[in-house]
């Protein structure tokens, strides 16, 4: 093959060939969209913000973060992998400065920002926290140091803080208040102790934390976390869940809600059934984590939840109530993927062929053949005759049809046939996990009744009857200590409100106590 490789290297073709075949290429890598089970992508429905260009506010900062992630990690994978000790969860680390013209001292690369500064908290901590996490440190810096820019977020809450995510979806990059700050200093030890005891923990994965000085002299802490939403499948509805019900609600009519709406627990008007090994689990492990939570003083914490309906648009009240347009009697999301994927590879194959031999060739020792293309069957017909083009065509169309023709069939089958979480795990090639893809059986039924006294009226239920779902969720926001703000705001929303059960700013006992009650009722067993 390498001699094959470097024929067709050597194998003069124009500058106009080659720039063809890179706009080509780069149209093939910017091309985004539904992807069946299996594959370790992201859904394009479920992608949120907008990427940043070099006319947004925020440019010259995540230029910051991409190079000083990277510095760091690359040079962190250069050591030698050991236990921690007391010593790496102290603020040992000192500031790096980052000139925009480079610098021999250290190695410094120039760079395309203005000039900032740097520094990476807990190195070896965040190291091992990877690893059990399952993350390589090469794919960890793809995802947010590659070449395609981060994406920004409109601020999702009270807090103000930006919010950035990494093109694949995986990560999120979100500032840091001071209390947090403070706080996650605190407790560092324990997370990470905890995380490296509970490998099925619901809590939030943190990847990193940094400082970065800007060159506006602003002062930033960032840190970096899973994106615990990061679905193959399109994420229908997606909650933030307290337990709690005074102002807990969206105010948006149910045309103005999208997929990429997140509402609150008076919004939610469906409970799941799971099997009872896995809701058993699930309870074992928050009750483990909230636990965790009441003992380091914190609160506020939410569940977030997504779902995603199977088999949504054979059902025409769900998909009319979740704005996915007419119903369609068979199809689901992954069966339209097969379908599309049968179509694009008989289009390639028709482009393939349509193509001049150079243009071809070019294809080929790019190392980036046409999609849905053999590289091996293709080299071989340009270089050994007796076959023709027709030949070509209909030996390997007809096999990738026929390949398509089974991926339409698994995925009608996926689509009918009910699934266990341990089943869809194996066909997505991967081990089961809490939280990830759960496979539950929504019905209609409310956990809090809507109140009359919120001005908005209750809208239309999102189930009749019961639906098949598939659930991803975990605990966020874990960085809200119980300080003296909070005790204000619990006195000031007592006396408002006449009431300390269903205020979301509560001790952390009293707030642990109510938000496993909560999650019981929403999750019933099989049983």
């Amino acid at each position: 093959h390498a001699q094959t490789h470097a024929h067709l290297m050597a194998d003069g073709n124009s500058p106009d060939d080659r720039q063809a075949a890179s706009l080509a290429l780069a149209k093939r890598r910017q091309r985004r969209g539904s992807v069946a089970w299996g594959k370790e992508q992201v859904h394009e429905g479920n992608k949120v913000g907008e990427s940043l260009d070099t006319y947004s506010d925020n440019y010259d900062l995540m230029l910051n973060l991409k190079l000083g992630i990277q510095w760091c990690v690359s040079t962190g994978m250069k050591e030698q992998k050991r236990t921690c000790d007391r010593v790496d969860f102290t603020n040992s680390q000192e500031k790096i400065s980052f000139p925009r013209l480079g610098s021999q001292r250290g190695g410094k690369p120039p760079h395309a920002s203005k000039d900032f500064e740097w520094k990476e908290y807990f190195p070896m901590v965040f190291r091992n926290l990877r690893d059990q996490f399952k993350t390589d440190g090469g794919e960890f810096m793809r995802s947010l140091c590659g070449d395609i820019s981060l994406r920004e977020l409109p601020t999702p809450g009270k807090s103000g803080a930006a919010f950035f995510v990494s093109n694949d979806d995986k990560y999120f990059i979100k500032t840091m208040t001071k209390g947090e700050v403070q706080l996650f200093k605190k407790i560092i030890q324990k997370y990470y102790e905890h995380m490296m005891t509970y490998k099925n923990s619901l809590l939030v994965k943190f990847y990193g934390m940094y400082w970065v000085g800007t060159h506006k002299n602003e002062k930033l802490y960032m840190v970096v976390m899973g994106n615990l939403l990061a679905s193959e499948a399109p994420i229908h509805r997606r909650y933030d869940l307290k337990g709690s019900t005074i102002g807990r609600f969206t105010s948006k009519t149910a045309e103005q809600i999208k997929q990429t709406s997140v509402m609150k627990d008076l919004d939610i008007d469906v409970s799941f059934v799971i099997a009872k090994q896995w809701r058993s689990l699930l309870l074992e492990h928050l009750r483990v984590d909230c636990v965790f939570l009441e003992e380091n003083g914190i609160m506020d914490y939410s569940m977030l939840l997504g779902v995603h309906f199977r088999g949504a648009k054979s059902n025409p009240y769900l998909a009319n109530t979740l704005g996915l347009g007419e119903a369609q009697a068979t199809l689901d999301e992954e069966t339209e993927v097969a379908t599309q994927s049968m179509t694009k590879h008989e289009e390639s194959i028709n482009n393939l062929v349509k193509k001049p031999a150079k243009m071809r060739r070019m294809s080929i020792s790019m190392g980036r053949p046409e999609e849905g293309t053999d590289q091996r069957e293709v080299a071989k017909s340009l270089n050994h005759r007796p076959w023709t083009e027709n030949d070509r065509r209909t030996s390997t169309a007809t096999e990738l049809k026929t390949q398509a023709t089974q991926a339409f069939e698994d995925a009608t089958l996926i689509g009918t046939e009910k699934l266990t979480t341990e089943s869809l795990a194996a066909q997505r090639g991967r081990a089961t996990a809490l939280g990830a893809a759960m496979v539950a059986t929504a019905f209609n039924k409310r956990v809090f009744d809507w109140p009359q006294d919120t001005g908005v009226p209750m809208r239309a239920p999102t189930l009749l009857g019961q639906q098949e779902a598939v659930l991803e969720f975990g605990v966020i926001d874990i960085l809200q200590a119980y300080n003296v703000r909070k005790t204000v705001e619990h006195v000031y929303r007592s006396v408002q409100h006449r009431t300390t059960k269903d205020i979301s700013s509560v001790n952390p006992f009293t707030y642990s106590e109510r938000f496993q009650k909560f999650m019981q009722e929403l999750f019933v067993s099989d049983q």
